[in-house]
């Protein structure tokens, strides 16, 4: 019988970056896609509606589902080179917070994803810090929590981006899926934030350099001599 396991990442989100925004950023996809290290391609696959009314994770406040089949390269041994590709379909629902996600990977391993935008809780983030090891984890034997922060976030402003997942697979290799999984996806959501900073830099300078044309330039006049 397949064992379970959630596990919650909690980011500080910076104060420039509104919440809308971010929710935005993250109900067009692919940024939870495009981060992914070994990631080979990916392509949109048709929607299997009844796969998709089966299950009860994607509710009646979602809209918008796409489907789409996520190819990565996994290294199996580093030292020698090998690798193996896989291919990982991957279903995503907007709703009004964030974002759905349901990825079916090998080996029996199936993941239901929740990224969305809350306020932050100063307290909640204190008493994980007590807890924390030095990984930056709180663990116990159902439900791990992780800061990608810590307590040390400089210019965050009252938002968080968090990812609440529940991973599915054999009971025997859960510790490696689980700490695999806790790893991949702390870089996923901190480049999913690194991402949109990038994008919002990019379009202020865009949207200043018309402005800094117009801008006219004084000459001082040049000294005449008789």
């Amino acid at each position: 019988m397949p064992a379970s396991h959630t596990i919650e990442l909690h980011f500080p989100l910076p104060a420039y970056l509104s919440p809308d925004l971010v929710v935005q950023h993250l109900q067009t996809y692919e940024p939870l896609i495009t981060p992914h290290p070994y990631l080979l391609r990916y392509n949109r696959r048709p929607v299997d509606e009844k796969d998709v009314a089966a299950d009860p994770f994607f509710s009646d406040d979602g809209a918008r589902i796409e489907c789409y089949e996520v190819f990565e390269r996994i290294v199996i041994v580093p030292l020698l080179g090998v690798s193996k590709d896989i291919k990982v379909p991957a279903t995503f629902q907007s709703f009004p917070a964030g974002v759905r996600c349901r990825a079916d990977a090998q080996g029996g391993v199936r993941v239901w994803s929740t990224y969305g935008v809350q306020r932050r809780d100063l307290g909640a983030e204190f008493e994980r810090a007590g807890r924390a090891d030095s990984d930056g984890v709180a663990r116990d034997d159902l439900h791990d929590i992780v800061d990608g922060a810590g307590l040390s976030s400089p210019g965050a402003g009252e938002w968080e981006l968090v990812e609440y997942a529940r991973v599915e697979c054999n009971a025997i290799v859960r510790p490696f899926v689980v700490r695999s999984f806790e790893a991949s996806h702390r870089d996923l959501c901190q480049n999913v934030i690194n991402g949109l900073k990038r994008k919002t830099a990019k379009e202020h300078l865009a949207q200043a350099q018309p402005y800094a044309q117009r801008v006219p330039v004084a000459v001082p006049a040049s000294g005449v001599v008789a």
